[in-house]
């Protein structure tokens, strides 16, 4: 067996010339040894062997080019093969394609066995770029492409790139959607026409954990508007059915556990515009009124799977900072759960939030907020949801639903809701989207 591995490096060796060809020959010849040979004794001893010239793509970087499913290996086969099937005169080309079959099978062999030291897959290089010429011709009106001949002499093969660090990753995602309907006067059924409009900005901007991994710094800032112009209403034209400006900080270092973070959480919102009741002169929101400010401390829980297509951010703060203020002496504060006469009202106890982020298709991400906080004498939480359906880069369609429990607000009397508050819209338009976070 021995020597028949000899007499195989030896058909390699007589074709290299080279010191650096015979280190890659004894690779070789090793690669050989490790093929499962079946020679019989009468074999090793009558064999003959013509040396076949070795491939100079065996002296190249190595590159895997193809996998092929051989049969067990017979080197007796080689040397001592069955009875030709072609013609004298063309059993040259039966040796040929022995001798490329073996020379494959040891190739293969050895870039499997020595996987560390390939370092391309060919199907997973790019093509080589074509530079390619047009000419046309007047008197038959065509025009015909050639590809250039490159002159890989010319080429320089080494690329300068700047590569900078992107210690900050940002996050834009701006929409303006819309419904609209008319109705004619003669409407069998009647109804009312109506115009609605859309608004929503969301700008997120987080410090880098791939260089900063002991550290989170999260500022999220969001601008919710919803307006609808108002048939039915006699004294406005329009109606808000949506106005929030929300902004959330999030400052963090690294606790005790792999995902756990000792956190600093600060969470701001209020209206922008004045808001009416419909067909009166009063006044239900407002800027700063209500407003609402909440500062907690505590710990953050983070988890992102593999694929980074689900993110689970989970806080708690058993210090937590609440304050509620309005500042339009033309709204009841009451309203907002302020006693009077006052015109803000702190309060300290726990809070906690979970955001959930969750790509379930290329085009469909599902993203949820639920935040909580209690002064032990009550409990205010709010459940917001969003399903967001992507057609393409411009247009989308969006479902929001916002649920608000609040018991410092009296409940609203001969109603099912009670203390409970739900807002749904359902929106189509476009949108427009940049983020220099990597791509899932």
């Amino acid at each position: 067996m021995r020597l028949i591995n000899i007499i195989i490096a030896a058909s390699f060796l007589a074709a290299v010339p080279t010191a650096s060809a015979l280190e890659n020959a004894d690779s070789l010849v090793t690669a050989a040894s490790e093929l499962p040979p079946t020679v019989n004794a009468e074999a090793a001893d009558t064999a003959t062997f013509t040396p076949m010239p070795l491939p100079t793509s065996f002296f190249l970087t190595a590159v895997f080019n193809n996998y092929r499913l051989f049969n067990p290996v017979d080197s007796a086969a080689l040397f001592s093969p069955e009875k030709p099937r072609l013609p004298k005169s063309a059993q040259w080309l039966e040796k040929t394609a022995r001798q490329e079959e073996f020379l494959s099978r040891i190739k293969q062999n050895y870039l499997i066995s020595h996987a560390r030291d390939v370092k391309y897959v060919a199907s997973l290089m790019k093509r080589p770029p074509k530079k390619f010429s047009g000419k046309a011709d007047p008197s038959d009106r065509k025009v015909s492409v050639a590809v250039d001949k490159v002159d890989l002499s010319q080429l320089n093969a080494e690329t300068e790139a700047t590569i900078r660090r992107r210690n900050w990753l940002r996050e834009f995602n701006g929409a303006l959607q819309f419904s609209q309907a008319y109705i004619s006067p003669n409407w069998y059924q009647g109804g009312n026409n109506n115009l609605n409009a859309i608004i929503n900005i969301f700008y997120n901007v987080c410090l880098n954990q791939n260089f900063h991994p002991d550290l989170i710094f999260d500022t999220t800032v969001k601008y919710d508007l919803a307006i609808n112009n108002a048939p039915t209403d006699s004294i406005h034209d329009i109606n808000i059915s949506e106005d929030l400006f929300q902004f959330n900080t999030k400052f963090g270092v690294k606790a005790f556990k792999k995902r756990w973070f000792y956190t600093i959480t600060a969470d701001f919102k209020t209206p922008l515009l004045k808001n009416f009741k419909p067909n009166q002169h009063d006044v239900t929101a407002a800027l700063f009124s209500p407003g609402e400010l909440n500062v907690g401390v505590g710990m953050t829980y983070k988890h992102l799977n593999t694929k980074k297509t689900f993110n689970v951010n989970a806080s708690i703060a058993p210090f937590s900072y609440n304050l509620k203020v309005c500042r339009s002496h033309d709204i009841n504060p009451a309203d907002f759960g302020i006693e009077a006469p006052h015109r803000a009202a702190n309060q300290f106890g726990s809070s906690g939030e979970l955001k959930l982020k969750w790509s379930m298709a290329k085009n469909v991400i599902y993203s949820s907020r639920l935040f909580l906080f209690t002064n032990y004498k009550y409990v205010q939480g709010d459940w917001e949801n969003t399903l967001e359906f992507s057609i393409n880069r411009y247009l989308s369609t969006r479902l929001f639903a916002h649920l608000r429990y609040d018991t410092s607000v009296p409940p609203l009397e001969g109603s099912k809701w009670k203390r409970w508050q739900f807002k749904e819209i359902l929106s189509f338009g476009l949108s427009y989207k940049f983020s220099t976070k990597p791509k899932k």
